[in-house]
C-alpha cells in the first residue's frame, strides 16, 4: 500500500503541481527522516497537544466569564423601612 507521498509522486508530470523551488529530491530527504509510524505517531501526538490547548484556553475563557459574572453587583433590594417611606400617590 503506497503513502498519501508515494501516490502523489506516481502521478504523470507530478513535479508539475509542486510549489516553486521545491524538488522531490527535498521531499524524499524530509520523507527519509522518520518512518511511516513514527511520522503517524508524531502527528497523533501534534493533533492531541492541539486539541488540548483548544480545550485548555476554552476552559479558561469559560473561567473568566464565570468570574466576571459572579462579580457583577446584585441587584439593589430595598429595606422594608425604605419600602414603607414610598409616597403613593393614588388616583380616585
Amino acid at each position: 500500500m503506497d503513502t498519501p507521498y508515494e501516490k502523489f509522486k506516481s502521478l504523470p508530470d507530478a513535479d508539475q503541481y509542486l510549489k516553486l523551488g521545491v524538488t522531490f529530491e527535498q521531499l524524499d530527504a524530509q520523507a527519509a527522516k522518520m518512518s511511516d509510524n513514527d511520522a503517524a505517531l508524531a502527528l497523533k501526538q501534534c493533533k492531541k497537544n492541539t486539541i488540548s490547548s483548544h480545550l485548555c484556553r476554552h476552559e479558561k475563557t469559560s473561567l473568566k466569564y464565570k468570574s466576571t459574572k459572579q462579580n457583577e453587583e446584585a441587584p439593589i433590594k430595598q429595606t422594608e423601612s425604605e419600602q414603607s417611606s414610598n409616597t403613593q400617590i393614588r388616583f380616585t
